[in-house]
């Protein structure tokens, strides 16, 4: 890390030493830097790994920002660091505005313009059977790594997607297995804890946060993405945008069913049940 934070750096230290983007606003992205930290550790996606390298590369920059020497040279510089997890929400919950830090919420792609890509994909890689678009969408929300996994890595099958990407590796089973007792209860919090196992309820909350299962976007002041319509997203009644949304629609879906079952066994073929008696 110490040599990707020299590069970083000797970047913001260039910016005004070209004379081409002197009087330019320069933005400078670092996207996806959870990931490339793993890739670093060799660990796969699914990963948990600490974050406290992260949070220094961030750090630094924020540091550098309090006294910015370069800011007579150039008209504004923005510096953007790309997060898919909890980690980035982490940091700026911990340093709140510190060197002119903030969060951005950044979604995936609205609904139409899935329904476009999905299109474009079924002519290029052409599915054996018909395809469930408004499932698809339920599922991804509009992800479009997820429905490259599902088309190239389970050829179209979502079935096997939700059976060993969802539910088997993303650690929804594993974490709410702590939760099989307080399950009876459903998912609400307040009367597992009336019976006893609030804190247990609490623990496992947490643990799925950190698994990056859910994201908390109440610190997210700016949204650059218009949120979807959807019961993933937002209250069913009050159409207000929910604090604490699922990374992917079908961990919504998986957890919802289970709720319903009060169990934790779920197969695929429940949570598209689920979708489809609905939406």
């Amino acid at each position: 890390m110490v040599g990707v934070g020299r590069l970083f750096m000797d970047i913001i230290r260039g910016v005004s030493d070209d004379a081409v983007i002197r009087d330019k606003y320069v933005v400078l992205i670092f996207d996806e830097l959870d990931k490339w930290y793993r890739s670093m550790l060799n660990a796969p996606d699914n990963a948990q790994v600490g974050y406290g390298p992260i949070e220094g590369e961030v750090m630094s920059y924020a540091e550098h920002f309090e006294n910015f020497p370069t800011m007579d040279k150039v008209q504004g510089l923005s510096v953007v660091f790309g997060f898919s997890d909890q980690g980035a929400v982490n940091v700026v919950r911990k340093y709140g505005g510190k060197g002119l830090l903030e969060g951005l919420l950044l979604w995936y792609i609205p609904k139409a313009d899935f329904m476009d890509v999905l299109n474009e994909v079924t002519t290029k890689a052409k599915p054996s059977t018909s395809i469930d678009t408004e499932l698809l969408w339920q599922l991804t929300g509009g992800n479009l790594r997820e429905l490259a996994r599902i088309v190239f890595n389970n050829d179209w099958s979502i079935e096997k997607w939700l059976r060993d990407v969802i539910i088997k590796l993303s650690g929804v089973n594993g974490v709410l297995a702590f939760l099989e007792e307080a399950g009876r209860y459903g998912l609400n919090i307040a009367e597992a804890r009336a019976h006893g196992l609030g804190d247990a309820a609490r623990m496992a909350f947490d643990e799925l946060l950190s698994m990056n299962v859910f994201l908390n976007v109440y610190d997210y002041e700016l949204r650059l993405s218009e949120l979807p319509s959807e019961p993933w997203v937002r209250d069913v009644n009050t159409g207000n945008v929910i604090t604490i949304l699922p990374q992917l629609p079908a961990y919504y879906w998986v957890l919802r069913v289970m709720a319903g079952k009060r169990s934790i066994g779920v197969e695929p073929s429940d949570v598209i049940r689920e979708i489809t008696e609905n939406v």
